[in-house]
């Protein structure tokens, strides 16, 4: 078993850092699990994954009740999302991303600043087909025909190079 180390920094009080042990195996189905814990409320950690393509890049956050993951495939979503949406009158359009939080329905993103889920290859944890990420809230899992992530609403999306859709 391989052991992959989370950094995750923390907004807030003091620059707190928080460390989150992720344990991959070789196996399939393995887990990638973020911690919690009942007694105390989980602080806000933030993460990254990307798939074995390396062209489906997510960036995950995790907070009492505001869990969220934000996918983006560095080619683009097919078919492309419209250009709409408040957030394009001031921002740029990236059409790349699809997000879905703990509860509700799938975001698309059209428009947005900086570089989303491809902002920290440095601390990427590769997720391999038959791999899981998971929050209490959220679960992603690869396969080789791309990635489907839902919350426990049961809403969520499947994204791969050639197309996406959500549910």
């Amino acid at each position: 078993m391989r052991f992959a180390l989370i950094v995750a920094a923390l907004i807030g009080v003091g620059g707190l850092i928080y460390f989150a042990d992720a344990r991959l195996s070789g196996g399939q189905g393995q887990s990638l699990k973020t911690p919690s814990s009942p007694q105390q409320p989980v602080p806000t950690a933030v993460g990254f994954f990307i798939t074995p393509s390396g062209r489906i890049a997510c960036r995950w956050t995790t907070a009492t009740g505001a869990a969220s993951v934000e996918c983006g495939v560095s080619t683009g979503l097919h078919p492309p999302i419209p250009r709409r949406g408040s957030d394009c009158r001031s921002l740029p359009y990236v059409g790349n991303r699809i997000a879905v939080a703990a509860a509700g329905r799938v975001r698309l993103i059209a428009c947005a600043e900086g570089n989303g889920p491809f902002a920290d290859p440095g601390s990427t944890v590769y997720l391999r087909y038959g791999d899981s990420w998971r929050t209490k809230d959220l679960t992603c899992r690869e396969s080789v025909h791309g990635l489907t992530c839902r919350n426990r609403d049961g809403h969520g999306f499947f994204v791969s190079i050639t197309h996406w859709f959500s549910f």
